[in-house]
This record gives structure tokens, sequence and C-alpha cells, in this order.
């Protein structure tokens, strides 16, 4: 696919270009009267996704603003026709593509970077299907594909609609607002937890129907559909938002509010009690630190080892589920035994793997060659059978093969490799913290997939991907374009 020619223009007026869609994202300051009940929340969050999307037809970059309000709050919401169902990402991101689709064929500039990235996806893309179509029957396969191919639209989309810095701008806005009203949910979802009516609801999640509140132990979930998705949703939202406090041109109270936003949204990570966040933000913050060279560089330090000081000293205090472990948590012992059992069948089936959905099926005729302890241990045997792998790459590897995990991983590096140059090559303040942060967002996504199935269930690698393509043609795609850049210095009202 060719990455030069022309880019795509821009339909709307200057003054239209650089207005914030306040209209779209109205409907969550009803979520205090109509978003209490989980039909309502629902409603809430796809008449924003709505709005957009009609915004969009003028402004393209509102389309991928709708996709980010998917996949930050109801990623896996469908839609029921009898025995039928169709998910709710496959609909919107399909919807995108007769409104850029005239723009594509006239080769729009994708940026330098994207020729690499997108012959990674392309190759996983085919390397997964036919992996597929060999272990499973046809319909599984077309199942499967559906959801790559939106995951393909999605990494076309970032960078064919994200024309300049407004954009970029305009969409870390978006984000802004649904991430910090996300946390803000959560937040009062814990405390409302003490009372006998929490405030707030789950949102009906497709795999896990029949799902409430009180069902996950009252641990937050904010405006995600589980507290396993709130912590990729935020952990996504919390490094961008931090790699713009410490680098974008802000006002100092701009900077406090946001500041603030940054440590409400840690609490609400808290308040999921998902151990695997703790893993996946040490993983990005240390990495994030020692790039950073910054006028912050002491306070992110500081920040970090205070952090994490305070963090186990609370648990410790408050005996919650961080302070569990294998030995005393049945989650935390099935993870052993599930991950030997991947990497048996993986390395058995080295080549194509075995299908992305045979492993329930076979997992139980690896339990011979488990550690018997393991097996033993708080009853982890039974998940055999019953838990996916719960690591993404160990997932990708038995599913599909070698070949598949060597492309998946391309996508990550491919990723970082963007975010680190577009960070080291631009002077402007905004786009170097979303670069910044971008990074971050990159290696928490990954921490946090070797312990769930993130990968097969949202959007988020593709829109990381997509994302650092987006940020790179604005930097180095043409040099006299990013000088310009670099000298603009006018205080930024938000991210």
């Amino acid at each position: 696919m060719s990455t030069a020619g022309i880019a795509l223009p821009r339909p709307q007026t200057k003054a239209q270009g650089n207005s914030f869609p306040s209209l779209a994202l109205l409907p969550l300051a009803f979520i205090p009267v109509f978003g209490t009940s989980a039909e309502g929340l629902q409603v809430i969050l796809l008449m924003v996704q709505a709005i957009f999307f009609v915004m969009g037809t003028r402004r393209p970059v509102w389309l991928l603003a709708a996709v980010m309000v998917s996949e930050l709050t109801i990623a896996n919401y469908m839609y029921e026709f009898g025995s039928f169902k169709i998910s709710h990402r496959l609909i919107l991101t399909l919807a995108c593509v007769p409104v850029v689709l005239p723009h594509v064929i006239r080769r729009p500039d994708l940026g330098p970077r994207a020729r690499s990235m997108i012959l990674a996806a392309l190759g996983f893309f085919l390397v997964s299907t036919f992996a597929n179509a060999v272990a499973a029957d046809g319909g599984y396969v077309l199942k499967f594909a559906r959801y790559l191919i939106t995951g393909l639209i999605v990494l076309v989309l970032a960078p064919a609609v994200v024309f300049n810095r407004d954009d970029a701008r305009d969409l870390s806005l978006v984000v802004l607002v649904v991430g910090a009203a996300s946390a803000l949910v959560a937040v009062l979802q814990h405390y409302s937890s003490f009372t006998d009516a929490p405030l707030y609801q789950v949102v009906p999640h497709a795999g896990l129907e029949g799902t409430t509140f009180e069902s996950w132990g009252s641990r937050a979930m904010g405006l995600a559909e589980s507290p396993i998705y709130i912590t990729s949703s935020l952990l996504f939202f919390m490094m961008f938002l931090l790699g713009v406090v410490l680098l974008a041109d802000l006002e100092p109270r701009v900077r406090f509010l946001l500041t603030a936003i940054l440590m409400m949204t840690a609490a609400a990570l808290f308040f999921s009690y998902s151990r695997s966040w703790i893993y996946s933000a040490a993983f990005a913050l240390l990495p994030m630190a020692l790039v950073y060279r910054g006028q912050y560089r002491r306070e992110l330090w500081l920040l970090v080892i205070l952090g994490g000081t305070a963090f186990l000293y609370y648990s410790d205090l408050q005996n919650n589920r961080y302070t569990l472990d294998a030995n005393s948590d049945d989650s935390a012992a099935t993870r052993p035994v599930l991950f030997e059992a991947g990497l048996n069948i993986a390395m058995d089936n080295p080549i194509l793997g075995v299908g992305h959905n045979k492993f329930l099926e076979l997992s139980p005729e690896y339990a011979s060659r488990i550690d018997k302890s393991l097996l033993e241990r708080q009853g982890a045997g039974r998940a055999l059978g019953q838990y996916q792998p719960h690591n993404d790459f160990l997932n990708v590897w038995l599913s599909f093969g070698t070949g598949a995990l060597v492309l998946y991983l391309a996508l990550f590096v491919l990723s970082i490799k963007n975010y680190l140059e577009v960070f080291f090559r631009t002077a402007e303040p905004l786009l170097k913290g979303l670069a910044l942060g971008g990074l971050g967002a990159v290696l928490a996504f990954a921490a946090n997939s070797a312990f769930h199935n993130l990968f097969d269930s949202t959007l988020l690698v593709w829109l990381l991907a997509g994302i650092s393509l987006a940020l790179s043609k604005l930097v180095m795609a043409d040099p006299s374009r990013q000088k310009r850049l670099g000298g603009h210095r006018s205080k930024t009202v938000g991210v």
C-alpha cells in the first residue's frame, strides 16, 4: 500500500475545525439522572457515539472519536436480532468505511511509517485467518475474521482522518472528558457500594450476560463493562494524560486540574481491585521516567516512588484483594495452570497453532503435564476447560502459531518505535506529550495483556498503532511543516 499522495481534504472551515464538540459529549452530563441503571447508561454512551458519527460526515476525525468512545466504555456491546447477534464495534467501524472511502481511493497520506505497520497487520490477519481455517469451521473463521477486519479499519482510520495538531488536540479532549467521566463514576461506585443500593450499575457485557455490580464483588468499573476492561481503558487514558501534563504547554490552573484528574484516575484503578494494573502501570512508568528529561522529572520520580509506597502500605493495612496470592486466591492460583497448559499446546503446535477456539477443548488433556501441586492449589485444576489462557501473547501463539506471534509482537515494536521517534523529533509540546503518553500506553497494554484476554475483545492495540502512525505523519512527513508546528507555542486550554 502506497503511503505517498494527497492528504485528505478538510471539508469544514477554520472556525469549524477549531470548535470542540460539546454537543456530542453533552449526554454524559445526564449520567447522574439516567445513567444509574445499566440500560440508561448504555443508551447515553450509544448516543454520544451516534452524535460523533453524524458529525464525522463533515469532519472525519469525529469518526475516530466515536470509535474511541466505544473502546473506552462499551467495547463489547451487542445488538440482538432473535438468535443472531452482531457487535456494536463491527457496525460502527464498517459504517465509517463509506464516509472515508472516497478519500481512501485518492490514496491519502498515511505517513512515512505506515507501510511497515500495515504490512505487519495484514500479515497477522492472513496468517491467523489461515490458521483458523485449518483448525476451525467456516462459521468461526468468518466470525473471528470480522473482528480482525475492524482492527485493520481502525489502524488505517487513525492516520487517515488526523490532519493536523488541531485534530490531535480535539481527540485528546474527547478522551479526557470520557476518561475523566469513567474515573469519576468508578470512584462513586466504590463509595456507594457501602450502601444498600449502589449508585451505578455495570453495562451488560457480551460475554458475561446477566452480570451486575454486585456480582463483581462491588469492584468499580466506571463506564466500562467490567473491572478488567476499566483497567485497560483507564491505563490508556492515564498514560496519555500523564504525558500531556508533563510536556504540554498548559496554563498553571489547567495543569493543576489535569493533575487532579490524574490522581482520581489512579484512585479509580485502585478501586477496580484488578491486580494486573499495578504491574502494567509500573512497566509503563519506568521507561517513561527514563525517557523524560523535562521540568518535572524529579516530581515524576517522586510520584512513582511515593505512589508505590502508599499503595503497598494501604493495601497491607486494608488486607484487600491486592494482598492475596496464589495460596489464598483462586483467581491467582489458576493463572500458572492456564499458562502451563497454553505453553504446552503452543510448543506442540508451533507452526499453525490449534485455532482460536480450541483452548477450552484441548486444555484438560494437558492436565497430566502440569505440576500436581499447581492443580491442587485452590482447586486450580478446575480452570482447565473453563477459562481461556489469560495471556494474549500465549493465546496468539497457541492459536495461530509462531509466525502470527512474531507479527503480533511487531505491532507493539513498531508502535513503540513510532512514539519514540515522534518524542525525540518534535518540539511541539502537545505532540511530544502525546508521544510520551503513547509510549506508556503501549507498554501498559502489553503488560496488561500478559494477564488477560484483551487482544480479541478490544481494539486498543489497533488504536495505539494507528495513533502512532497519525503522530508520525504530523511530525515526520513534512519537515517544513514540523518546523512550523515546533514554533507554535500558544497556551493549550486542555489536552
